[in-house]
């Protein structure tokens, strides 16, 4: 339908006695008259068709074109020919309403955001359903069927109960002349949008953003939130409350001493408080009732008793003292023979006849394997016994070492301070040796110039040479032995020989034949060279020099062979040599022997050389280690110095160390220039 045709105004239509043709063909018509550019004559044709149209054929024309003002030219184009296709009756009409292109009548500016439902008709006064003139039928489907139908049109708007009441006689066709018989043309008034009892469907239209459904009022704060079971957390309870922020008046953990010039209780006081607390917290019959509680006294500075103790199967966990074994202490304590972490289950093993729980220290691995663990000991004193025990099974500087991890391992106050005092008592750090002056520079020497890298690689070369300094001299000394003593037999003699002579025979025959193989090679690559020097008109020299190339190739090819044969037999020959007569740098020695039948011996001679020889090398070892180990203590010493270097010694001798090797730098460039300079003085240029 063409853009500038108003529809909603006709003109009246001329005087014309032809008869007019159906709308959609006099549309057709009057398209085609535009397009020939008719426009005065298609003006008069529409308003004549315009004006013969019925009622039902001038609304669907109205709502094709709120269909294009509607929406854009794609959806408007789809939706229209859904409805040509549900309506057949009217599907020609729609089809020719359709533009071909876009008549750029939808206007975005005015359109809503979201899609809106279809226009729906100003609603008709409210009519009477006699008004419809229907004979109620006598058969009950047919009753039925009525009902459904009156039912259809108060729902949905006409158009929509229209296209639902086709479907049904389509779908029903024992029906579908009820239906068609009783489906009014023209809207009977019986939808009414506003009743809430009749309410339109509305369209499903979802937002593109999906809203969140977490509630920020049930939220829970992390320091209330659960991270482990109900177990563990009975076992780890009240751990930092109990030493850090509810500690009683004796109790060592407390800081007073930081704000009153008070005396902290002695190391003895605490343990017979523990002592106490703990002859009153165990009972011989473990019976819950029998346990005396503690006085009012030992706890006026709690905000909250003690907890009780807690009874598991044959074993007793207790909470009294604050050196105690109980799980919170214990916690990041190592096993004391594989030094790993111990799972909570052997943290207390009950091993002592009066049954207190005396931690041994080990895992279960370690305890299955029969590893020694700590002493018997009193509950209350398990800290400074676990102390004791490794300081007495390591070294003083690996005791120190465990028990600082065990101090940074723990997180109870109380278990770090006994720890500190204990190490501080028995384990006293040796008094270091005094710092050098911050502008102390050792003496000069020449291993001030060595970074700390090369001064570690130094000390490693030299500690491997003085090691292997004697293997070195017995290996020398075993070679020039072999074959200075001639006291081998006759027979044996001349088999070492013969072995030695073949072997060098075979190794001479591959050196030559090596030799041919590459003067073979030589010649084939310069035969090549000459076959691609000469021009390709030259045939009979190509044809020649190609014939020279084939022969010198199978020659080379048989060459190979031979040197691979002779590799083979000289290989062959010098492993039985060296199995007969030794290492092949006594071979010379042996070939000069003479037969011990001839009486021309010199075996005395021999073991003489032999033993002066062995004799001063010996002598040039020990030497040479006495240099080397000087020199290594000298380098170890260094190494030794700089480890008690502070930072800003360090910082001054790395300046030295940068300045020395700018210093050998520039002599080494004045140096290459002097001798270029003689150089120049000593070959003077004479024009060649």
């Amino acid at each position: 339908m063409p853009e500038d045709t108003h529809m909603s105004e006709p003109e009246p239509p001329p005087a014309d006695p032809t008869p007019a043709p159906p709308l959609a063909e006099g549309i057709n018509v009057v398209a085609e008259l535009f397009r020939l550019g008719a426009h005065r004559n298609g003006s008069l044709e529409l308003s004549r068709v315009w004006a013969e149209a019925t009622d039902e054929e001038r609304r669907t024309v109205m709502r094709v074109e709120a269909t294009l003002q509607t929406y854009p030219w794609v959806i408007a184009r789809a939706r229209l020919q859904a409805a040509a296709r549900d309506n057949p009756h009217l599907g020609e009409l729609i089809r020719a309403c359709i533009p071909v292109t876009d008549p750029r009548v939808y206007r975005p500016s005015t359109a809503s955001t979201s899609i809106p439902p279809a226009p729906t008709p100003a609603p008709h006064p409210t009519l009477d359903v006699s008004q419809l003139q229907w004979t109620t039928p006598a058969d009950p489907i047919e009753q039925r069927a009525l009902r459904r139908i009156l039912k259809t049109l108060e729902q949905y708007p006409f158009p929509e109960a229209q296209r639902r009441l086709r479907a049904a006689a389509r779908d029903r066709p024992e029906l579908s002349d009820f239906i068609l018989r009783h489906l009014p043309e023209t809207d009977p008034g019986l939808h009414h949008p506003d009743d809430a009892a009749h309410g339109q469907v509305q369209r499903w239209n979802p937002q593109r953003k999906t809203r969140s459904r977490i509630d920020p009022s049930r939220r829970i704060p992390a320091d209330q939130q659960r991270g482990v079971s109900r177990i563990v957390e009975d076992y780890f309870a009240e751990q930092p409350d109990r030493y850090l922020t509810q500690q009683a008046d004796d109790d060592r953990t407390r800081d007073d001493e930081y704000f009153e010039p008070t005396t902290p209780p002695a190391t003895a006081e605490v343990g017979a408080v523990e002592g106490t607390r703990l002859a009153r917290s165990t009972d011989t019959d473990h019976g819950q009732g029998n346990r005396q509680p503690d006085a009012a006294a030992d706890h006026a500075g709690s905000r909250k008793a003690p907890r009780p103790a807690r009874v598991s199967g044959s074993r007793r966990e207790y909470d009294g003292g604050q050196f105690e074994p109980n799980v919170e202490n214990l916690r990041g304590l190592s096993c004391v023979a594989c030094l790993l972490e111990r799972p909570v289950a052997d943290t207390s093993v009950v091993h002592s006849a009066q049954r207190h729980t005396a931690d041994d220290g080990l895992c279960t691995d370690c305890r299955d394997a029969g590893h020694p663990g700590i002493p018997a000991h009193d509950a209350g004193d398990h800290i400074r016994a676990r102390c004791q025990f490794i300081a007495d099974t390591h070294p003083p500087e690996q005791a120190r070492a465990l028990l600082r991890r065990d101090f940074r391992n723990s997180p109870v106050l109380a278990v770090r301070i006994a720890i500190a005092e204990w190490t501080h008592t028995n384990l006293p750090v040796p008094p270091a040796a005094p710092a050098a002056p911050e502008n102390a520079v050792a003496q000069p020497n020449p291993l001030l110039k060595l970074t700390d890298t090369a001064l570690d690689e130094l000390a490693r070369d030299l500690h491997q040479r003085i090691a292997l300094a004697d293997t070195d001299t017995l290996l020398s000394s075993e070679l020039d032995q072999v074959g200075a003593a001639d006291t081998t037999p006759a027979a044996d003699l001349q088999q070492m020989q013969t072995a030695i002579t073949t072997a060098r025979k075979a190794q001479s025959a591959h050196r030559v034949t090596s030799a041919q193989l590459q003067a073979a090679r030589s010649a084939v690559r310069d035969a090549r060279d000459r076959i691609e020097a000469t021009p390709r008109l030259a045939r009979s020299e190509r044809r020649r020099l190609e014939i020279e190339l084939k022969g010198l190739t199978s020659e080379s090819e048989k060459l190979q062979t031979q040197v691979d044969h002779a590799r083979r037999a000289a290989r062959a020959a010098v492993r039985d040599a060296i199995l007969h007569a030794g290492p092949e740098a006594g071979w010379d020695r042996i070939l000069q022997r003479h037969d011990p039948s001839t009486g021309h011996s010199t075996a005395e001679a021999d073991q003489v050389e032999r033993l002066r020889r062995s004799e001063h090398a010996r002598e040039q070892t020990e030497q040479l280690k006495a240099r080397w180990q000087h020199d290594l203590d000298t380098v170890r010493a260094e190494q030794h110095r700089r480890s008690h270097l502070t930072p800003p010694q360090r910082e001054h001798e790395q300046q030295l160390r940068d300045q020395i090797a700018t210093e050998t730098a520039s002599l080494t460039e004045a140096g290459s220039a002097a001798d270029q300079t003689h150089a120049e003085v000593d070959n003077p240029d004479v024009g060649l």
